[in-house]
C-alpha cells in the first residue's frame, strides 16, 4: 500500500497549485476518470488488474481503501483511511476495494485506456470488502 504525501508546488494569495503525480516517473497515464459516490458505504472495486496500475486522488470526502496481494488468497486485506488531498497508488496484481464513508469525489488515473463500453478485460473480481 503506497499512500503518497503531496504538497502544493505553488502558493500565493489566489490559492495553490498541486501537481500530484509529476514526480512519479515511468507511469504513463492513459485514462482519467472522476468518480462520485453520493452516499456512504458505497463499495467500489473488489477486484485486481494483471496489467493496469492506477492512482486515486481524493478531491472531497473520505474512504476506506482495502488491498491485498491478488496471488495470495489467504492474505488478509490491509485498510487505510484516505481523506481530501490524499493520493494513493495501486500496483498490478493487487486486489483492492474502496468504501466511501460519506459523499466522495475522487480522480482516478489509469495506465490503461478505459472505454465507455466497459473495462473488464483486465479486471478480475476478488471480494475483499
Amino acid at each position: 500500500m503506497k499512500k503518497i504525501k503531496i504538497k502544493p508546488d505553488f502558493i500565493d494569495i489566489r490559492g495553490s497549485i498541486i501537481r500530484p503525480i509529476d514526480d512519479i516517473v515511468g507511469k504513463k497515464i492513459k485514462s482519467v476518470s472522476i468518480i462520485i459516490s453520493d452516499k456512504s458505504n458505497v463499495i467500489r472495486g473488489n477486484h485486481f488488474h494483471k496489467k493496469e496500475e492506477h492512482f486515486m486522488y481524493i478531491l472531497e470526502g473520505e474512504v476506506e481503501y482495502y488491498e491485498k496481494a491478488a496471488n495470495n488468497p489467504r492474505a488478509k486485506a490491509k485498510k487505510i483511511k484516505l481523506v481530501s488531498g490524499d493520493l494513493l497508488f495501486t500496483g498490478r496484481m493487487t486486489s483492492h476495494a474502496v468504501v466511501s464513508k460519506k459523499r466522495t469525489i475522487m480522480v482516478y488515473l489509469s495506465t490503461l485506456r478505459r472505454t465507455r463500453s466497459g473495462d473488464y478485460g483486465d479486471t478480475f473480481f476478488d471480494k475483499i470488502a
